[in-house]
Order: C-alpha cells, then sequence, then structure tokens
C-alpha cells in the first residue's frame, strides 16, 4: 500500500450495498487505494448476512478496497478499521465514542456504526473490502430492533444544516487515520494498533456472554490477542475467540 497514491472515491447516490458494489464492479479493476461511498444503501449488510434499512442522506457508507502481501497481520484489520474510525470521529469534537467487540462502534449505549470486512487471497496477496457504516444525522432501522445512536447528538453545536460537508469531513479524517493504521501492520508495529483498540474498546474488562452457533461463552474478556481474538477468561480456564455475538453483562470481579 502506498501512502503517496491518491485515493479515488467513487460517489454514488445509490447502491445494494458499497461492499457489495466494490465486490462485484470495481474490484477486478485492482486499483490500490479505490473508495465507494453512497448516500443511500437499499440492501445493506452487516456482520452475519444481517439486513439494516438506512434513510437517504443520512451516514457514512463507504467501503476501502487495499491490497496487502500474505505476511502483513491481515486478521487485525477490523481492528485497524475500527480504531480509524474512532480517531475520524475524535478529530469532529465527539467523545465518548467507544467500541465493542468484535466491530461495533458504540456512544451512549446505542450502536453508533459498523464494520465489515471482506476479503480474499489470489496467489501471495490478500485483496480486502473493508467496510464502514456510521449514522451521522438520522438511525436506519435494524431487523433486530437494537438501539442505536446517531453522530451529531456528540457533537456541540452542530445545526444538521450541511450533510454532505460533515459526512465528506468525516471520510477525509478515516481515509487518513486509516491509512497510518494498515502502514502500522505492514511494517509489523501490530502492538500499537492492538494498544489504541485496547484503549478503545469497551468490551474488555466486562463479563460477557458471547453467543456462538456451537454454544455460548460466559467469562470476563480479558484480552484481544494478535490474531484478533477476543480472549476469555471462564471458569474452564482461558479460550480466544475469532467471532460471536458479545452481550456485556458488567464490569465485576475476575472469575
Amino acid at each position: 500500500m502506498d501512502s503517496t497514491t491518491p485515493w479515488r472515491i467513487i460517489l454514488l447516490d445509490e447502491t445494494e450495498s458499497t461492499n457489495r458494489t466494490m465486490i462485484d464492479r470495481f474490484a477486478r479493476i485492482s486499483l490500490e487505494r479505490l473508495v465507494v461511498v453512497a448516500d443511500h444503501q437499499v440492501a445493506g449488510r452487516g456482520r452475519r448476512g444481517r439486513s439494516f434499512y438506512d434513510i437517504p442522506r443520512s451516514g457514512l457508507a463507504c467501503s476501502v478496497l487495499v491490497h496487502l502481501p500474505r505476511q502483513a497481520a491481515i486478521n487485525l484489520l477490523p481492528l485497524a478499521v475500527a480504531n480509524a474510525a474512532v480517531l475520524a470521529v475524535r478529530a469532529l469534537g465527539a467523545s465518548g465514542i467507544v467500541l465493542k467487540w468484535p466491530n461495533d462502534l458504540m456512544v451512549g449505549g446505542g450502536k453508533l456504526g459498523g464494520i465489515l470486512v471482506d476479503g480474499s487471497f489470489d496467489g501471495t496477496t490478500y485483496q480486502g473490502v473493508l467496510g464502514l457504516g456510521l449514522n451521522l444525522t438520522a438511525t436506519p432501522t435494524l431487523v433486530d430492533g437494537r438501539t442505536l445512536s446517531r453522530l451529531i447528538d456528540t457533537l456541540d453545536g452542530y445545526t444538521g444544516e450541511d450533510f454532505f460537508s460533515l459526512r465528506d469531513t468525516l471520510l477525509l479524517n478515516y481515509l487518513r487515520e486509516l491509512n497510518d493504521q494498515i502502514l502500522r501492520l505492514l511494517e509489523g508495529r501490530t502492538e500499537s494498533v492492538l494498544a489504541s483498540y485496547r484503549e478503545f474498546s469497551s468490551t474488555l474488562g466486562r463479563q460477557v456472554r458471547i453467543l456462538r452457533p456451537e454454544g455460548e461463552v460466559i467469562g470476563l474478556a480479558e484480552d484481544v490477542d494478535q490474531e484478533g481474538c477476543l480472549v476469555v477468561k471462564t471458569v474452564s480456564g482461558r479460550i480466544a475467540l475469532h467471532v460471536g455475538d458479545v452481550e456485556h453483562l458488567g464490569v465485576v470481579g475476575d472469575l
């Protein structure tokens, strides 16, 4: 990934989802630092195939195409994207933004946004599509009915009169921070990526319940490891989880 190459940004009025559009229409071009941004997603897709229905011109919906060597810390890409998103909203003056493992941005108990990373290997190269969705001036409808939040509620003095200015400033902040996070992975500075994620995490130090197809895990969320897994201390020992739906049970003592 060459940080001197300019970002190539494709702006769409409407699309199915930015990740799907990137994969189906633009990924074959193999351009580095390609970005798809949509004013409206008619079939937004989250992790594990969850769908949502957004309001046109109310959020940031974007996908970034990257090509990374196989030896890069690919498993930490979702964490790098999450770090970049938090830093981007903080640059606007927002406060209270935290990360709920594995892919949710939260504020005030509501979900502000989410991350979806799709990717595949082609020979020695990993092609990643890094999807990010953030609620800026309104909240979409989630099929599962979870509580949502808006970025404008964390910004003092914002009147909501210029959505595009807010969206575009946030996008540029995000691309700058994402570039820095990915360079850290390429240079082997994985501990700095993990350190930022740990700082922003609202999951670590909590008793959690993780729901997985093979059954639930209950324990103390202790750490995120070099593979991006959540390390949980249970009554039967420690376990590293790569995926799962997390429910926070509270900040209490060790098991």
